[in-house]
């Protein structure tokens, strides 16, 4: 076999393995390709995953807090509601007759078991004048033994009473009333609003 013959089978052998080269590298291309690929798309998906769940929970977040306020407003509205009905009754108390005025500090003494002592009847401006001597004995006889009503000051409340003793004081304001009922409906109405 002569130099040339040997020459031309290295080139053919060199051809050849170039070729097979060629071919694995293709093969191999195309493999990290798709691999490349199937890890992009991954990717991707776990990418489209999470924008989504961020999506749903800045949604869940919006429609809470939407939820929140027309709650909120809701309340307010009742607030203000009951402010108004508040403001209406205390109007009305006021622009009451006196005869009126002072059926009703008799009925909120009516009910009030006193323990023995000495006490103060302070009123609203307009009522003190109307507590005569007649009428604070009357009181003094109410249940409870050893009780003396005297004439107090006058205070500034819309109407009702407050006894005044050395050691305790009983406010049967219509305003202390009014803020306890307040405080009663308020929680009534608070209720419903936020138990799901």
């Amino acid at each position: 076999m002569g130099l040339e013959a040997i020459r031309d089978r290295i080139v053919a052998d060199a051809q050849k393995e170039a070729a097979e080269i060629a071919v694995r590298s293709k093969e191999e291309t195309r493999l990290i390709l798709d691999e490349a690929e199937k890890e992009a798309e991954k990717i991707a998906s776990l990418q489209s995953e999470l924008a989504k769940a961020q999506a749903e929970k800045a949604a869940s977040q919006i429609l809470s807090s939407a939820k929140l306020d027309a709650r909120m407003r809701i309340l307010e509205e009742k607030r203000s509601g009951i402010e108004r009905v508040f403001e209406q009754a205390a109007k009305e108390f006021s622009e009451m007759k006196t005869s009126e005025r002072m059926a009703t500090i008799e009925k909120l003494m009516s009910g009030i078991e006193l323990p023995e002592g000495k006490y103060e009847m302070d009123c609203a401006e307009g009522d003190i004048e109307n507590l005569d001597k007649k009428r604070l004995e009357e009181f003094s006889k109410l249940p409870g033994a050893g009780v003396l009503i005297e004439k107090g000051k006058p205070v500034p409340i819309i109407g009702g009473f407050i006894l005044r003793s050395e050691s305790v004081d009983y406010d049967f304001s219509i305003d202390s009333l009014m803020r306890s009922m307040r405080g009663e409906i308020e929680k009534e109405i608070v209720k419903p609003l936020f138990s799901e």
